[in-house]
């Protein structure tokens, strides 16, 4: 549908477009792109800039812009031309690589390449592949690019050289596809001056160990990846490994021998290779150190054979003696392995040293499963440095002493005793006969490590310091086993020995341990290494393991000793994991929850707040786990921080709306929200949903169980988002239709804060999307009642938000769906409410081509009405008929064309005469295909039969015009035809500066968003950070000030329902002008034609009637006269 003008009209905005200079221009946009193309004070002196803003208008749905971000546009620099792309922007043939045709049609000169598959021109005929919000170069560009579509909408035109009501579709994308582009970011005055600690430290030492030899890559990896190589040496390797033996050795010295010549041999190979060969390999792999990666190789070759005749000409005694007593230390505690008190009576302390531990065992435990000296000296340094905590950074959040070497052999102790690694000494004896280099393993981080470990070793051998560990051990191991011997009171892991008859003895058995400590005095004296105060590797103690059993009388019976198990022990008890004793009690729904809540409440109160907000590893606290025992959510709800997220996102009001299957989750849920709020009162702070979403980015209003639950919700806290989408693109109307929650749906609707028909920005899908609903009403199937129940309730809603009622009728367009012979229909709901206690509502589907034949029908049985039939009541933007379908374009053009179907449906319901017709009654109310034929006859006949009726009448004054009331009319008429232009041109600069305003207020919103990337001077999230201690102070401030002015700033909501509607009116004024126009042109004109034709006849007549009379007077005179002479005579 291209847009057409009038000789008079193009005349009109020739001579704007001459006088553009003189026309006072709006402020610029925020986007540089968007005001070259459409709002350039320049427009008049550039006619490249104008053919295209030409091209785009006759023609705006064959188009699609391709829009730039507008941080990218203000931020980034072309590295080719050395231009900011703001500079770029008024460059014509830069305009014309972001405007891509999709038409199928095609034209005589922008054929597109293939549309269907994504594969688009440009206007400068270059070639994009656009698929699944991705934009690619495929031809015609200089650079390579793979783009991400941000969104796409369509832009309202407010510039004068454009013609009223002009829309664009425009789709944001992340860079330009012109240019090379990068970003200056911030200027740093100075380089940072880090700090060095000077410490002692065990974990301070150099960890990139420049005197290692050890090569980055194996020599697996050079044949791997140079295939020549590997068919030139790999059969020479083959059979040095096949005639590898070592049967006859019968000593250490043949066994280095039988070493010693292999690795010769292997290495006159790799010698014997052409200085090229060593040169390629050298240029592939330019860090390598090849004796050292060939050494390796051929050890790992021959380590099965040759450790096994190692293992049996070195036996150890103390081998045995550590690998016999694993068995009997398995139990061993951190505790008890000499570890200094300072580090276990801090909780924060010993758990990371837990946590070093357990990291530490299973590095160590590959040990036994090494092939070669240098991946077991490996092993032994990535043990050592992961019990220093070098390789974390961990340590910077704790004020930790330094781990000296008594410490470190502490924590080794506890490595060996539960890694269980065998042959321990011949392993390091054969480290030091057979490693590539001594020096490597005798000085530097790796030396260390290894005279540690046979420090360790050495320890491990004295017959006394076992016997220590075996008797800490075995005690350790009868608590143990008696608390996990006891029954489970709920079996959940159906478990098959859970006996409740022997409970009493082995808690029995537990109290005699624990009561020679029972007294304040004993109890104080309990040493650190005692067996009550042991934790197993995963950090649990006796009281945790208790817990864990979930028995409540042992957890009774062993909290109860007051004295062993002090409050600060309650405290500051947690696992390797970060879970307490509340938190587990709560896990486990076990009735001593209560009881330990009161027994917390006793601190004081900064520690009650610690201690619930303290976070395991998944990052919940006490309040995630609250829900188990929610009459303790008014108990110590003051306490939990509600804004900490888990490592889901999810808070512990969160977690609490997501538990479904609560027994009392209306009473639950009710008193959490009156909780927050008086938590969120406290701490003089205000509510904020966006610090309750969980990384799927699902808002609390997504997750609501019922309408019940979401309207004390809704009641309680005001500042709502209600239409915030999540991750998977669906606002909280959208996801209770996905899942069929009627009573939410009925909830949500009667807010007013709910955009009905919000669309997300990349399937331009809205609520109405996403009901499932079948052609045919299945009555036994339950969801398909639900499901209807819904339909029904957005379709009503709809109706009363978009369309009129009249005399208790109304009709909306709710819907548009794709017949099996893709052609597009348009589904109308009717409601009639004149009909009681009857369903008073009916489906009407017709194509949209049938409605626009309807719409031009009524236009010609009724022309003198103000609706009209040009581009403006259909507009060529929204053609999707003979277009690609790119990124869901067809569906975000459907959904403003529905919108503008009703709106048209409006102005018919608003006028009874169009309201009343038979056309309109029929063909919105009834299920019947559109004819126009009977109603063209009907008005012909009607017409007829007025015109005969006219001319029949007995009445001669009837139909008498005279002049002056045609004066009048007149006169009117053209008073009329002044104000209307006066209205119209009043209407054209309120939509103008309407359409400005909102365009200005999607920028404010966007720069508050976006202030930080601007300030940074980089589109980069680790730019902002990054900079952060190099943004000048007095930029910093600008930013703080200019973010809270937007903040304050006063938002008007972009309403394009309003700019539609108020577009149609002006179109009436128009539709109505011409009319005017018309009437005085042709009836008024062909009545002065006739009256004056009238008149002419009847002034004929008149001269004739007076030369009648004339004549029959002389006649007269002359009979009198003969009459008269005739009497004389006689």
């Amino acid at each position: 549908m291209s847009v057409s003008k009038s000789d008079n009209d193009h005349k009109k905005d020739k001579g704007t477009r001459s006088n553009i200079k003189e026309t006072p221009f709006l402020p610029i946009l925020g986007n540089p792109f968007l005001n070259e193309l459409f709002n350039n004070s320049n427009i008049a002196s550039n006619a490249e800039v104008k053919n295209i803003i030409n091209l785009l208008c006759s023609s705006p749905e064959q188009y699609i812009v391709l829009v730039p971000e507008t941080k990218f546009m203000l931020l980034a620099i072309d590295d080719d031309s050395g231009k900011t792309y703001r500079q770029l922007c008024s460059n014509a043939n830069f305009l014309k690589s972001h405007i891509i045709n999709v038409s199928l049609s095609g034209g005589p000169k922008h054929k597109t390449t293939n549309p269907v598959n994504g594969e688009l021109l440009t206007l400068n005929n270059k070639t994009v592949y656009i698929r699944k919000g991705i934009l690619r170069n495929i031809n015609g560009f200089k650079h390579d690019f793979t783009l991400k579509i941000i969104r796409q909408t369509f832009f309202r035109s407010f510039a004068t050289y454009i013609p009223f009501g002009a829309c664009f579709h425009i789709m944001y994308i992340e860079q330009s596809v012109e240019g090379n582009p990068r970003y200056p970011g911030i200027h740093h005055a100075r380089p940072k001056i880090v700090p060095v600690q000077k410490s002692k430290s065990i974990f301070l030492l150099p960890l990139d160990d420049t005197s290692n030899e050890h090569s980055i890559y194996s020599f697996h990896e050079v044949l791997s990846q140079m295939p020549k190589l590997a068919s030139t040496v790999g059969k020479l390797f083959k059979d040095l490994f096949s005639s590898f033996t070592v049967r006859e050795a019968s000593s250490n010295d043949d066994l280095n021998e039988c070493f010693t010549n292999v690795m010769s041999k292997g290495g006159s190979i790799i010698s014997n290779l052409p200085e090229s060969t060593h040169n390629d390999i050298k240029a592939k792999f330019p860090s390598i150190s090849l004796q050292h990666s060939v050494f390796d190789y051929i050890e790992e070759n021959i380590y099965d054979r040759f450790w096994a005749k190692f293992l049996e000409l070195n036996e150890s005694e103390k081998d045995s003696e550590i690998e016999d007593a694993y068995e009997y230390i398995d139990s061993l505690s951190i505790t008890q392995s000499g570890v200094p008190e300072d580090w276990i009576y801090n909780p924060k302390k010993l758990q990371y040293l837990e946590k070093r531990v357990l990291n530490a065992i299973s590095v160590f435990k590959r040990l036994q499963f090494a092939c070669s000296s240098s991946q077991q000296c490996e092993i032994l340094y990535s043990t050592f440095t992961v019990l220093t905590g070098s390789n974390t950074k961990d340590i910077s959040d704790l004020d930790l002493p330094s781990i000296d070497a008594d410490t470190l052999m502490s924590l080794l102790i506890v490595v060996i005793a539960h890694s269980k690694v065998r042959f321990l000494n011949r392993r390091l004896k054969y480290i030091k006969l057979f490693c590539y280099s001594e020096e490597n393993i005798e000085t530097g981080p790796r030396g260390y490590a290894i005279s540690s470990m046979e420090a360790v070793i050495s320890y491990y051998s004295d017959s006394l310091n076992l016997k220590r560990l075996k008797d800490y051990s075995l005690k350790n191991m009868n608590l143990w086993h008696l608390i996990k011997a006891v029954s489970s009171d709920k079996n959940v892991e159906n478990l098959e020995r859970n006996d409740p008859s022997h409970d009493k003895i082995l808690i029995n058995k537990i109290t005699k341990l624990l009561d020679p400590f029972k007294s304040p005095e004993a109890a104080y004296k309990i040493p650190v290494d005692s067996f009550i105060r042991s934790r197993t590797l995963n950090g649990e103690s006796c009281l945790m393991l208790s817990l864990l059993r979930n028995n409540y009388l042992l957890i009774k019976t062993i909290f109860d000793y007051r004295y062993i198990f002090t409050l600060d022990d309650i405290l500051e008890d947690q696992t390797v994991s970060g879970t307490t004793l509340l938190s587990v009690a709560l896990q486990i729904e076990n009735p001593i929850s209560g009881e330990l809540s009161f027994t917390i409440l006793q601190a004081h109160d900064f520690e009650i707040e610690k201690y619930c907000n303290i976070k395991d590893t998944k990052g919940r606290n006490i309040g995630h786990f609250l829900f188990h025992n929610y009459k303790l959510i008014p108990i110590l709800g003051h306490y939990i921080n509600w804004e900490d997220r888990d490592n889901i996102g999810r808070t512990p009001l969160f977690s609490i709306v997501r538990c479904y299957d609560h027994q009392s989750y209306t009473e639950m849920l009710k008193t959490t929200l009156q909780i927050v709020r008086n938590w969120y009162a406290s701490h003089d702070l205000r509510f904020d949903f966006r610090k309750h979403m969980d990384n799927r980015d699902n808002t609390l209003v997504h997750i609501m169980k019922d309408g019940t639950s979401l309207h004390a919700y809704l009641k309680m806290f005001p500042c709502l988002d209600l239409n915030h989408f999540n991750a998977g693109k669906q606002t909280p109307l959208m996801q209770y239709i996905r899942y069929s929650r009627l009573s939410c749906v009925k909830q949500i609707i009667m807010d007013p804060r709910l955009e009905l028909l919000k669309t997300d920005d990349m399937y331009q899908m809205n609520a109405e999307d996403y009901i499932k609903v079948d052609r045919v009403e299945n009555v036994e199937d339950g969801n398909e009642k639900t499901n209807r129940k819904i339909m029904n309730i957005l379709d009503n809603e709809i109706t009363q938000r978009f369309s009129a009622t009249v005399d208790q009728c109304t009709c909306s367009a709710v819907r548009f769906r794709f017949d099996k012979s893709h052609e597009m229909c348009i589904y109308f709901r009717y409601y009639d409410k004149r009909i009681p206690n009857e369903r008073n509502d009916t489906y009407i589907i017709h194509s949209f081509n049938s409605f626009v034949k309807y719409f031009r029908l009524m236009k010609m049985l009724f022309p003198e009405t103000y609706i009209g039939d040009n581009d403006l009541w259909f507009p060529a933007y929204m053609k999707t008929q003979d277009m690609a379908n790119v990124n869901y374009s067809r569906k975000l053009r459907l959904n403003v064309l529905m919108l503008h179907v009703n709106i048209l449906l409006t102005f018919v319901r608003f006028n009874s005469t169009l309201r009343s017709s038979p056309l309109s009654t029929e063909y919105l109310s009834v299920q019947r295909a559109l004819d126009e034929v009977p109603y063209l006859r009907c008005k012909t006949r009607v017409q007829t039969e007025a015109l005969q009726a006219s001319l029949t009448s007995d009445n001669p004054r009837t139909y008498i015009l005279h002049p002056e009331n045609v004066g009048n009319y007149n006169a009117f008429l053209k008073i009329s035809k002044v104000s209307l232009k006066k209205l119209s041109k009043m209407m054209d600069k309120f939509y103008r500066l309407v359409t400005f305003s909102s365009t200005k207020e999607e920028d404010v919103i966007y720069f508050e968003k976006n202030i930080e990337y601007l300030a940074s001077r980089s589109v980069k999230k680790d730019a902002i950070t990054k900079n952060l201690d190099c943004i000048p102070v007095q930029l910093l401030s600008l930013l703080s000030s200019q973010k809270q002015y937007i903040s304050g700033a006063h938002r008007a909501v972009d309403d394009v329902l309003f700019a539609e509607c108020w577009k149609l009116m002006k179109a009436s004024i128009l539709e109505m002008l011409k009319r005017i126009d018309n009437f005085l042109e042709t009836k008024l004109q062909n009545w002065w034609g006739l009256f004056g034709e009238i008149k002419g006849i009847q002034d004929e007549l008149i001269k004739i009637m007076n030369s009648e009379n004339a004549k029959k007077s002389n006649n007269k005179d002359n009979q009198s006269s003969e009459e008269t002479a005739g009497n004389c005579y006689r």
